[in-house]
């Protein structure tokens, strides 16, 4: 009764005359698909014009247009003018990706020399097409909170399945860190959100997000899963800006603006989940936390600029394995990046990164008769330093990188006294260099191509790793991509003595393959893209990869990995959405089974969304997300009778098992489904001589009644799992603001 009187409510209430809307989008040439920097977008009429220029990616944005038609002009040297008409929603936003029609200008020979402008960094945000693309690529990931004690068997510490399914504590999500994230040039492990509450990243803060499936470009070092490279946008320049929200669950704010002296730029971004206002959900108290910070300074120079991110954050989980204390499993980030980019030589662009991080995770645990904590820390240092020389024929990129790498496990008791029962730690440093060449050898082929050689320290390994990929234009509106190449990077792998290292009060046999030793592991990679343009502002992506996975979990270990993504987002129009879907394969031959079988698992994860507007104000939003064979991590018992168990192979895990103990098959299997709703309405008042932009929503969080979660545990009286942190149907109200 409360929702439909607050949908109604939303629906009819009487529209501010001064509504408007925001145009983004991004603008490219219509011959080659290259995006096309410093073009002037204007919409209007007369002297009520407003305009945007175009970022180094082609990316615009023109906020707090008057809700109504307008006409959309486009300009750009060496190009057509390009003019359409706009229907702008009150209180909505409209995205148009645009192509302008190459014409060359007859000009009397003259010498160029390019030069990196000494303004701020880009502030246009990243569309809804690639936060899209983050969420479903987390779904099919899953949480990071099992490197605090990569499993057996799941690709982080090899050896064998756990004896008793009753001493597993069920996480969904890989074991094994096989990805490369980068978050302004610091690697990160899990900067998002995975608790579902808010979105994964702050769509405000992001500027791009690019995701490579298979062959990422040389400059990369790691990322055998795939590489995502995540860069926050420049604070504006022109006046304080404040957007911010907050409701029943969740806080958050944005600041951005000038410092003082306008010589530099700030963008700050807060938010928080805890649930302090609900207290209990379903009778039990609220499983979720997480709280993150975000900060950005640009500085411009005569010649380039420099940028200065900070970023933390922290997420937990209620998990009932501890009888009293902190009952939390917790894991975060801590992250630091100094860039500097500008013109060093006639021609030659150099940008420095220096980046470091650092990420935790504790779980808490306990048996009948002690209660542990497992802790797990990794930290990075990365140097790096890209060269970008551009010739009439082709783009050279060469550079130098650094990285360091600390990794270590320790367990403690908890009660009745605290004391260390394993601690280990372990360090390796990688040196690399590379070349990269992108040419365009016909108007319709562009071909990249480079060698990345490294050095790491740990086992004295050399390692080449080849990319290429070759894009063919099929016409004005699509475009073919073929990649592949190979990836090196340091895994984390079991002790294969069994025995704990140092010299803590007490050794405990390293019986749960504590994954706390370092290794470099190699990966091929091979994909087919297609990214097409279709008609009513549809965009189709298809994407279909082959991966190959040697060294994972172990000198012999080897699997592999197959799959397609397919993407349909419509940008423009008074309805907006997308639909993503992805099928993977996974298989590798099992080594613990005598029988020479294979272990095979498959996978498939949707998400969706779609938007628009509800009356002459109001909007709604509707998310979908659904995961059926997610991988799950399986954590043992810290403190088991100190065996290792028995080995469980293919068959082990569709039997019966011994009568004490509950069968395999129990294990997690059931799919994730997740649906969110939000109605809202925005009002545009004036308060001392600024508009004011006041959005009320309501938001129903998991709108199916379905209770899903991360973690799983086995009930010890009936041998079924029962979900840990499940949230259950729930509507929240809250009020978003912009200045």
């Amino acid at each position: 009764m409360l929702i439909a009187l607050a949908l109604s409510l939303l629906a009819t209430m009487a529209p501010a005359d001064t509504a408007r809307g925001t145009i983004r989008g991004a603008v490219q040439s219509d011959a080659s698909g290259v995006p096309l920097a410093l073009a002037l977008v204007e919409v209007g009429e007369g002297t009520a014009t407003l305009q945007a220029t175009t970022d180094s990616a082609g990316a615009y944005v023109i906020r707090r247009v008057p809700a109504g038609l307008w006409t959309l002009r486009v300009h750009h040297i060496g190009h057509d003018e390009l003019e359409m008409r706009v229907l702008v929603p009150p209180g909505g936003e409209v995205e148009l990706d645009l192509s302008l029609k190459a014409r060359p200008l007859p000009l009397a020979g003259i010498t160029v020399e390019s030069s990196s402008g000494g303004g701020v960094g880009d502030t246009a945000r990243a569309g809804e097409g690639a936060m899209a693309m983050m969420d479903q690529r987390m779904l099919n990931e899953g949480p990071g909170a099992a490197a605090a004690a990569p499993p057996p068997g799941t690709g982080g510490g090899g050896g064998t399945e756990p004896g008793d399914p009753r001493d597993v504590l069920w996480v969904r999500g890989s074991a094994a860190d096989l990805k490369l994230v980068l978050l302004d040039g610091a690697p990160v492990y899990t900067p998002f959100h995975m608790g579902g509450l808010i979105q994964t990243f702050e769509p405000e803060a992001l500027g791009a997000a690019r995701l490579y499936l298979g062959g990422a470009p040389a400059r990369y070092d790691g990322g055998l899963a795939y590489v995502m490279e995540m860069d926050t946008r420049a604070g504006r320049p022109e006046r304080m800006r404040a957007t911010g929200a907050a409701d029943l669950v969740s806080g958050r704010v944005l600041l951005e603006g000038p410092l003082p002296g306008r010589a530099a730029t700030y963008l700050a971004n807060f938010r928080a989940v805890n649930g302090a206002l609900l207290r209990s959900t379903g009778g039990q108290p609220f499983p979720y936390e997480y709280s993150e910070a975000l900060t950005r300074f640009d500085l411009p120079g005569r010649t380039g600029g420099a940028s200065l991110t900070l970023f933390a954050n922290e997420e937990g989980v209620r998990v009932d394995t501890v009888a009293v204390g902190d009952d939390f499993a917790r894991w975060g980030n801590l992250a630091a990046s100094l860039r500097w980019h500008g013109v060093v030589a006639p021609g030659l662009h150099l940008e420095t990164t220096a980046a470091f991080s650092d990420f935790r995770a504790r779980l808490p645990y306990s048996t009948d008769t002690r209660s542990v904590v497992m802790l797990g820390d990794t930290r990075r240092l990365r140097l790096a330093a890209d060269f970008t020389r551009a010739f009439p024929a082709a783009t050279f990129r060469y550079g130098v990188s650094y990285d360091r790498t600390w990794v270590g496990n320790e367990v403690w008791t908890r009660l009745p006294t605290r004391a260390r029962l394993f601690d280990e730690r372990n360090a390796g440093d990688v040196g690399g260099l590379y070349g990269d060449v992108a040419w365009q050898p016909a108007p319709s082929v562009a071909v990249r191509g480079g060698m990345r050689a490294d050095l790491f320290g740990t086992g004295q390994v050399a390692s080449l790793s080849p990319r290429l990929s070759a894009t063919w234009l099929l016409g004005p509106k699509a475009a073919l991509t073929l990649a592949g190449g190979r990836y090196h990077q340091y895994v984390r792998v079991a002790r294969q003595d069994g025995g704990a290292t140092g010299d803590p009060p007490t050794t405990l046999p390293d019986s749960l393959h504590l994954a706390t030793r370092l290794a470099v592991a190699r990966a091929t990679h091979v994909s087919l893209a297609l990214d097409q343009e279709l008609p009513r502002a549809l965009r189709l992506g298809l994407e279909g990869y082959f991966k190959r996975y040697e060294r994972v979990a172990g000198p012999q270990d080897e699997s592999y990995v197959s799959g397609v993504d397919v993407w349909v987002r419509r940008g423009g129009g008074a309805i907006t959405g997308w639909v993503g879907y992805s099928l993977t394969w996974a298989w590798a031959p099992d080594t613990g089974d005598t029988w020479g079988t294979e272990r095979f698992d498959g996978r498939q994860v949707i998400t969706s969304g779609v938007a628009g507007p509800l009356g002459r104000a109001g909007k709604f939003e509707v998310r979908l997300a659904y995961g059926s064979g997610l991988p799950f991590a399986a954590i043992p018992n810290s403190v088991a009778d100190g065996s290792t168990g028995g080995v469980a192979s293919p068959g082990d895990l569709n039997s019966t098992g011994p009568a004490e103990q509950p069968s395999l098959t129990q294990s997690p299997r059931e799919p994730y489904l997740r649906l969110d709703a939000e109605v809202s309405r925005t009002w545009s008042p004036g308060f001392r001589g600024r508009r004011l932009e006041l959005t009320p929503y309501v938001r129903l969080l998991n709108a199916l009644d379905r209770r899903d979660g991360l973690f799983y545990r086995y009930q010890s009286s009936d041998g079924t799992l029962r979900s840990l942190g499940a949230l259950p149907f729930l509507p929240i109200a809250g009020i978003t603001f912009r200045t």
